[in-house]
């Protein structure tokens, strides 16, 4: 308990440090206040000293004012300065001199500072000397006049001198005795404080606490850690209570957030029991392995938040589709949604979409939102739930929209700013998971709701970049050896499908031993030993290598096809595969038409057929594809009427014909337009591949 350490108090000064610094400080004011009484003392003195100087000078011209008046008398100006020029008459002068009386008048003194005037004499004070013009009488008859200047400075004067060096022998001495009472105090002090602190160190009993403060040497620093270890005790004591009411209160809302996520699949797994007879074998092993994945994601959960294996690994990717097929088929079998009507509209070119966020935590937030949207629908009493997923630059949005009861504008702000539930039952925890789900990955939950029209929730999910090994299109030389390797027959048969008129071998156990330049292989097969990521490995394929699997959504396999180099393609997208043979070098020019549809099957079937008559054409799903490419201006482009994302195939071929190309071709399964179509377009024609012979 002695050992807490507050980083947040290393900036303060240590005890010396203040004292040398509080000292320096006080030396520094002391030398200021000794100088101010010096000026003082200065200024007192100063009509002392010009009174002793001109007492001094005064009694020096009166025992040489009567030879000059002598001298006066006689006009013999010689005489006078020979008078004033002796050594013996005011040594300190600079300057002595005579002026006999003239018709002129007085010489000339000027003075920068006041004059002072005394009966015998007119006297300047300018810095450090003094000026002097003293008249010479006889009786009341003025018979001339002397100038004197001479060094006047106070430093020089005796009486102020011993002043001034009694002062500063006063001064240091009190200031070195200072210095010894702080030095002693000091010593006395820090010492012993030191030594206590670093004894607190060790301090494990109250016994080694009494031993350590015994020694300090005041009773108020005894008083002070006497305090502090109370203190302390009390302040370990209360942490540790708080500390074990959070582990309750976290352990509390554990139990309560898995039993709510359990309540999906438990029911599940109930209606299957009770309907066993009733259901056929396929749709019962998919729903117990539905289940089962769910039931060991949420105690896989549990066993990441309170890190028991401590380690830590590379997240993977969440595909979405897939995680809200189960959501749905989950809620569907356990009849929690009743006859409410639940729907799925997500694009084919949006099925592929992934998000950094669980699997586990994605369904979470799904299941929570869409049982929130059926209690709504249920409160108004019919109404139906539709998921769907778009995107825009920088984020993937899964909506969850229903026509349920809907929310008041006042129950609306509390459930965004508080989260929580408004109907009698709820725990509030669904909207607080996914809030909090969602802002672990720096995405935003948005929800807009309308009395009795329905809510819709958007989750915003910042888009992730592309995996290394995620795959959904795949161009290989002509001619080269394919091997698709899967246990189930109706995989193996979509396969076949796509690569008729390829040199393609298909099997459904591992073969002995196998040449191919491209390998299609399932993870787990029947009757193997092998994994499909073992034999990639064995064979050293890396990127000749596809690993496709229903089990992508597995963070390890994901990272095990990262570390080959592999691709991975998650079974659910092989519909939209698209497979293609890679024209040689310049063959651009003899391809004998181009396609852009994102119709898979449309495309397989034209590719199929064009094999079948012995003509080349190339596929793809976007223009986006085909541009990527150079073509000849020349070259046949036959374009789909009605694209991905709504977008129109006039759109398309007008974007082409402003690149240069001619022979432009619209597609449609629609019945045909009477109306003629752009003149950059040749004609309109049938899904039917234009070719056949």
């Amino acid at each position: 308990m002695f050992r807490l350490k507050s980083p947040r108090y290393n900036s303060k000064p240590f005890l010396l440090r203040a004292a040398i610094r509080k000292f320096g400080i006080l030396a520094a004011l002391g030398f200021l206040m000794i100088v101010g009484f010096i000026g003082l003392v200065r200024y007192q003195l100063e009509p002392a000293f010009r009174a002793d100087i001109y007492e001094n000078l005064h009694a020096s011209f009166s025992n040489v004012e009567p030879v000059l008046v002598t001298a006066f008398l006689q006009g013999d100006a010689d005489k006078a300065n020979l008078v004033v020029s002796d050594d013996s008459f005011l040594p300190s002068a600079s300057f002595k001199e005579v002026f006999l009386r003239s018709g002129f008048g007085p010489p000339e003194f000027n003075c920068g500072s006041s004059l002072e005037k005394l009966a015998w004499g007119t006297f300047c004070h300018e810095n450090s000397s003094l000026r002097a013009m003293i008249p010479i009488r006889s009786a009341d008859q003025l018979l001339g006049w002397l100038r004197i200047e001479q060094d006047a400075s106070m430093k020089d004067w005796l009486p102020y001198v011993r002043i001034i060096q009694a002062i500063w022998i006063a001064s240091l001495s009190l200031l070195l005795l200072a210095l010894l009472f702080v030095l002693q105090f000091l010593r006395s002090t820090i010492l012993p404080l030191r030594r206590a602190i670093e004894d607190l160190g060790r301090v494990e009993t109250a016994e080694d606490f009494d031993s350590v403060i015994k020694d300090l040497p005041f009773s108020e620093l005894i008083g002070l850690a006497t305090r502090l270890a109370s203190r302390s005790r009390e302040l370990t004591e209360t942490k540790t209570a708080l500390e074990e009411a959070e582990l309750r209160a976290q352990s509390a809302h554990l139990a309560s957030q898995v039993a709510h996520d359990l309540q999906s699949p438990v029911a599940a797994l109930k209606q299957v029991a009770g309907n066993i007879d009733r259901l056929a074998t396929d749709d019962v092993v998919r729903s117990i392995k539905t289940s089962a994945r769910r039931i060991d994601q949420i105690s896989r959960d549990i066993l990441c938040h309170f890190q028991v294996d401590g380690k830590s690994q590379r997240p993977g990717v969440t595909f979405v589709f897939p995680v809200i097929q189960t959501i749905v088929d989950e809620i569907k079998l356990a009849k929690s949604a009743g006859k409410i009507e639940i729907e799925c509209n997500i694009s084919d070119h949006l099925m592929g979409t992934w998000t950094s966020l669980s699997e586990s935590d994605l369904g979470r937030c799904l299941s929570n939102l869409v049982n929130n949207s059926i209690d709504a629908i249920r409160r108004k009493g019919m109404g139906s739930v539709q998921l769907s997923v778009a995107e825009t630059a920088n984020e993937m949005l899964i909506v969850i929209e229903d026509t349920g009861l809907g929310m008041k504008p006042e129950d609306l702000n509390k459930v965004r700013i508080e989260g929580g539930t408004l109907h009698e039952g709820g725990h509030g925890l669904g909207l607080s998971f996914v809030k909090d789900a969602l802002e672990s990955i720096g995405g935003q939950l948005r929800i807009d709701s309308t009395w009795m029209e329905g809510t819709k929730t958007t989750l915003h999910l910042p888009k992730v970049s592309r995996p290394s090994w995620f795959i959904d299109r795949l161009e290989i030389p002509s001619g080269s050896k394919i091997v698709v390797i899967d246990d189930d027959e109706s995989i193996l048969g979509v396969w076949k499908l796509k690569l008729i008129g390829m040199n393609a071998s298909f099997h459904s156990r591992i073969p002995e031993s196998f040449d191919c330049d491209f390998l299609i292989i399932d993870h787990e097969i029947r009757g193997e030993k092998e994994t499909g990521a073992e034999v990639i490995e064995r064979l050293q394929l890396g990127q000749k290598a596809i690993l496709s699997t229903s089990y992508f959504f597995s963070a390890s396999i994901q990272r095990k096809v990262e570390d080959l180099g592999c691709y991975l393609l998650p079974k659910f997208l092989l519909g939209n595969f698209d497979f293609q043979v890679k024209a040689g070098e310049g063959s651009e020019e003899d391809l004998d038409l181009v396609l852009i549809d994102d119709d898979p099957i449309c495309r397989s079937t034209w590719e199929l057929l064009a094999g079948a008559n012995g003509k080349r054409i190339l596929t793809f799903s976007s223009h986006f594809e085909f541009l990527e490419k150079p073509f000849s201006l020349s070259t046949p482009v036959y374009v789909d009427k009605n694209l991905s994302d709504g977008q129109s195939g006039y759109t398309v071929l007008m974007e082409l014909h402003q690149k240069g190309y001619r022979n432009l071709y619209l597609t449609t399964g629609e019945v045909r337009e009477d109306k003629a179509p752009p003149e950059y377009v040749i004609a309109v024609v049938s899904k039917e591949f234009p070719l056949a012979a």
